[in-house]
């Protein structure tokens, strides 16, 4: 798994280093609109400085409901936390496994987004004692061995606090801020995905200068807010008209062509790419940091390219042992795995073909530089 996953990062590294346009425009309203690499930008910035207007046009609106998410599995629990928390995915999985120890959270290393109806009781115990809309029951089932992340108590942040202020409760390790606040973030994603769907009003439009024109689709109100006055992930943006717009502001700017990955975007790829195991996100990540293959970007937190040494050694696998190391490859191994654990495929065979293809390998003759 770690051959591909380095693989992303060196791809990706490369790809940020390449530059593209984005022509930024501030329209009087305060709505900020970008182009990529548009054309005869020159022109543009000439007619800018003429006084060129910008139009706001097709302007539509409409109600629509969104569903709250579901509740956490290791990847999605990394991802929130490196993004929200920034906290590395090695510390996450720490703290998790201190609250699973401590008996607060389900285990931690997890595929599933499962509900069990112990979860559910959870859920609707804390929903009605503090009167936060409709219980609205979903198993979100899914099959694995273990059900999702969730607090094992009808106990908030704050309930929690005050049991272990009062001694009415205690731990085998003291409980630290960073602990209180990933507690909090799996205990809020939980329970909203126990609350009815937040409804919202949208506004879809364009906007059009010197011939570019891009859509957006804006959240501009809240009208029933649902899961969201618990696990608030809906902002909303001001309201616009349609018609034509004084520009003030308008300017070019050279950025990278792609956004460099965290650690939570390579345990999502990793899920999304189904390779990998929650039991070994963290490892795999952790061990490409300790063999010097990847590295956070100085001064642009949580930020990770590949070094020369990791770029060295992904281009030397993919140049000589390509087909061993791709995603498929390890992607079907699992698959594997899986059916000998259900019985569907005898362990044996499997591993004479394993040995075949190692001794493949060993064949390869590759140049050292």
């Amino acid at each position: 798994v770690q051959s591909p996953v380095l693989g992303w990062v060196v791809e990706r590294t490369l790809k940020a280093g390449k530059k593209k346009t984005i022509l930024r425009v501030v329209l009087e309203n305060g709505l900020e609109v970008s182009y990529e690499n548009p054309v005869n930008v020159d022109e543009i910035l000439r007619r800018y400085e003429e006084g060129v207007k910008a139009r706001i046009v097709e302007l539509r609106e409409e109600v629509k409901d969104v569903p709250p998410p579901p509740p956490y599995t290791t990847d999605s629990m990394l991802r929130d936390a490196a993004i929200y928390l920034r906290y590395p995915v090695a510390l996450t999985m720490q703290l998790a496994q201190d609250l699973f120890e401590s008996g607060l959270i389900t285990y931690h290393r997890t595929d599933a987004t499962t509900v069990s109806s112990t979860g559910l009781n959870v859920a609707r115990e804390y929903i009605e004692k503090n009167m936060l809309g409709e219980f609205t029951p979903r198993t979100y089932r899914r099959e694995g061995a273990h059900e999702c992340i969730r607090p094992v108590k009808p106990l908030d942040r704050r309930d929690l606090v005050q049991y272990i202020q009062m001694g009415l409760i205690s731990f085998p390790i003291k409980l630290t801020d960073r602990h209180l606040r990933l507690y909090d973030m799996i205990f809020r994603r939980f329970i909203a995905s126990q609350l009815p769907a937040a409804r919202v009003g949208v506004q879809r439009f364009k906007v059009v200068v010197e011939g570019l024109d891009t859509e957006l689709e804006r959240t501009v109100e809240v009208l029933e807010s649902g899961f969201n006055k618990v696990f608030a992930v809906i902002s909303t943006a001001p309201r616009v008209s349609e018609g034509e717009y004084t520009i003030k502001n308008m300017e070019v700017r050279k950025v990278p062509a792609a956004r460099l990955y965290n650690e939570g975007d390579l345990i999502s790829l990793m899920r999304e790419h189904g390779i990998g195991r929650p039991s070994t996100y963290s490892k795999i990540v952790q061990t490409l940091f300790n063999r010097g293959y990847i590295q956070y970007l100085p001064k642009r937190a949580g930020k990770i390219i590949a070094t020369r040494k990791g770029r060295m050694v992904y281009e030397y696998l993919r140049d000589n042992f390509g087909k061993f190391i791709s995603e498929e490859v390890t992607r079907e191994l699992e698959k594997i795995m899986d059916k000998i654990e259900k019985g569907e495929l005898e362990y044996q065979s499997v591993l004479s073909e394993l040995h075949r293809q190692i001794e493949e390998v060993r064949r390869v003759t590759v140049k050292v530089a």
